[in-house]
């Protein structure tokens, strides 16, 4: 690929994956690498998800004799999916700073027939460490994000809100904590249009504002799915 940098030029991009996935789907795996050109910009990034079970699918147990089945009791096995795990880590080096990420994340989602059905929310814990020249800085962040699929005959909506703050960080230049009470709001929505058997349409829009002084953005994105 080809992407401009922070020096104003346009650098051409190596990228490679990698990506696997248990059988039954309960754990997969992925790495990422990217080198620019310049070689003074290099990402390496890995993950590993992992995917938890309600065990509420009754399982009865049979006994069959003479031809005959009979019931003599039952138990639970694996079901609905309760909440997906992911945790990752990040190495980045851009212009001689390091920065090394990490983080775990879950999303939890509602599958039982009542009001918390097609419910998807979740929050998401990291850390950035910041490494150049000696000094270094550490800044922990939370999010907490939500929506709900609404399902019309032939289209879908979907609100969700997003909220993230970097509550406290530090650096070793002051040799000091820094508190910060501002917090990030997002909110938005997607729409999904139903044209056609194997067509559909996208909609969506987000706006992000911030308790400071930062003026309030907005984005917009309009795509399409195939089903071949």
């Amino acid at each position: 690929m080809r992407m401009s940098g922070l020096d104003g030029g346009a650098n051409q991009v190596i990228s490679l994956g990698f990506a696997q996935s248990s059988m039954n789907g309960q754990y997969n795996y992925s790495a990422n690498m990217m080198i620019w050109d310049n070689l003074k910009q290099i990402s390496l990034t890995g993950s590993r998800g992992h995917t938890f079970h309600r065990y509420d699918k009754k399982v009865p147990i049979i006994i069959r004799e003479d031809g005959k089945e009979y019931v003599f009791g039952h138990f639970y096995d694996k079901g609905s999916i309760a909440n997906v795990q992911t945790l990752s880590v990040g190495l980045m080096y851009m212009y001689g700073v390091y920065n090394l990420s990490t983080g775990i994340s879950n999303v939890y989602i509602g599958q039982k027939e009542n009001k918390w059905k097609g419910v998807v929310g979740g929050f998401s814990i990291s850390n950035n460490i910041l490494y150049s020249k000696g000094e270094f800085n550490i800044m922990p962040s939370l999010v907490f994000f939500g929506l709900k699929p609404i399902s019309l005959k032939r289209f879908t909506i979907s609100p969700m809100l997003a909220t993230a703050l970097t509550p406290i960080s530090y650096s070793s230049l002051d040799d000091r904590f820094v508190f910060n009470k501002d917090v990030l709001f997002v909110g938005g929505s997607n729409f999904d249009f139903t044209l056609t058997k194997n067509f559909r349409a996208n909609i969506g829009f987000n706006v992000a504002k911030s308790t400071n002084e930062f003026p309030l953005t907005y984005s917009i994105t309009i795509g399409g799915k195939f089903k071949l």
